[in-house]
């Protein structure tokens, strides 16, 4: 949950601070950015899936990563809820990939 509110925090001040100093296609750059950040979640995600999948790696369930337990947090920890997690990742990151290409057609057409 921290990754979710922090990511979405640096991607908000981050547009503000590029339309403040008059960078082009802002919104276009910002949906980047969650791509961009998305994708580091389903790495670290992915990883820790697979891991959790390997008997023997760790003693029981385990989180594998920092990154991935700012996601997850401390509650539930199962091979399904990692899997879960996992697909709701690949969901947003798809979502992300459609709504930057909105926001680039978006930004052109509002350009011309």
């Amino acid at each position: 949950m921290v990754y979710i509110f922090g990511s979405l925090l640096f991607v908000v001040l981050a547009v503000f601070t590029m339309r403040k100093i008059g960078v082009d296609e802002v919104y276009a750059k910002g949906t980047l950015l969650l791509l961009v950040l998305s994708l580091l979640a389903n790495i670290v995600l992915s990883q820790n899936y697979t891991q959790s999948l390997i008997p023997g790696v760790s003693d029981g369930i385990a989180i594998s990563n920092q990154i991935t337990y700012w996601i997850i947090g401390e509650d539930g920890w199962s091979q399904e809820h990692f899997q879960k997690a996992f697909k709701v990742s690949m969901v947003f990151s798809f979502v992300f990939v459609v709504a930057y290409v909105v926001a680039i057609l978006l930004e052109k057409i509002r350009k011309r």
